[in-house]
Order: structure tokens, then sequence, then C-alpha cells
């Protein structure tokens, strides 16, 4: 249900449209050069598990408030139009960059030339 809805606006109207009508199965390649998927990966259990706790930790080790904000923009902009998902992204930016410790630390290891260590950061994530 929704694909003649969101299909369109993640792969574009032309695919979408062939999709739908021709109903062709995709390979994931298909759906990886036209954009349905992000991540080829091996088809086996242990590789799909590993790309993901990769990805997983990828986030953790970022801050909570950008994460969080991100994830909540991401998930309104579905339903939105895109005057209100860009006064949304300008908030959840003004809350981001509010001088917090994690801005300062961003600004720091950039400075530094480091990778950043977020107040929010999960020392299980570094692996």
């Amino acid at each position: 249900m929704g694909a003649s809805h969101f299909l369109p606006s993640v792969i574009g109207q032309s695919e979408a449209s062939r999709i739908l009508l021709t109903g062709d199965e995709l390979t994931g390649e298909d759906g990886y050069r036209i954009g349905l998927i992000s991540d080829l990966v091996v088809a086996d259990q242990a590789s799909v598990k590993g790309h993901a706790y990769d990805i997983a930790c990828r986030i953790a080790r970022q801050g909570t408030v950008a994460v969080r904000s991100m994830t909540q923009s991401l998930r309104a902009s579905q339903e939105a139009g895109l005057e209100e998902a860009l006064m949304r992204e300008a908030h959840a930016q003004a809350m981001c960059y509010a001088r917090t410790s994690d801005w300062y630390e961003g600004l720091d290891s950039i400075i530094e030339r480091r990778e950043p260590v977020y107040s929010s950061y999960h020392d299980n994530a570094r692996e």
C-alpha cells in the first residue's frame, strides 16, 4: 500500500512507473542501481548482521541530540510539504547548534583533527 505515492519520491517517476506498471521483479543490483536500496551486502546472515552493526555503531558515535532531531525530521518529512520540512529542519539545526557540550566537542575535534567523542557517545560503539 502506498507504493504509487512513495516510490516516485525515492527512485523517480520514470523508474517507479516502469516497476509498478510492468510488475517486473528487481534484483538487489537493480535496486541498488536505481537508488531503492543504499548498500549491497553478500547474502549470508553474518555479512548482513555485520554490516547493519557497523552502520548502527557509526550512528551511535554521533551526538544524541543531532540523531534524535534528524530522525524526527526524516519521519515527519514523509508526511509534510517542503515549507514545513524546511521549518522543522531549521528548528532542529538551532537545537543542535545551541552550544551544547556536543557542539563544542564537534568544533574542538575539527580544530584538533581528531574524531569527536560526544558526551552521549556509547563506549560499546567504538568497535
